[in-house]
């Protein structure tokens, strides 16, 4: 799917996310201005990549998920963070009783 946004968004960073059965979040490097590049990220899509992946709860209010609470997001499914804010305070972990999964992440100036 290509959003109308991509087409005049600079693309940052891309991270490739393994959730298990502890709480993670994104690496800051994927989000954060650096040195070789001044912009930080303004929104982010993450991706449950296939069908092969595991079903997660995630968060973006700081506070870690668990296996049984938090928003859920399904194999083929992706979802749209807007802002540096959700963006580096978003955690998931896999649901209970579901095989790891792998999350394609990608940032957005």
């Amino acid at each position: 799917m290509t959003y109308a946004w991509e087409i005049t968004s600079h693309v940052l960073a891309y991270e490739s996310l393994t959730v298990s059965t502890v709480s993670i979040g994104i690496t800051a490097a994927t989000y954060q201005a650096t040195t070789g590049n001044l912009l930080a990220a303004k929104r982010a899509i993450i991706q449950n990549r296939s069908l092969d992946s595991g079903a997660i709860n995630y968060r973006v209010d700081g506070t870690a998920p668990t296996g049984s609470t938090g928003t859920e997001l399904y194999p083929g499914d992706s979802v749209e963070l807007d802002g540096i804010g959700a963006i580096s305070q978003f955690r998931a972990i896999r649901k209970t009783g579901e095989p790891d999964a792998i999350l394609l992440i990608t940032t957005y100036s």
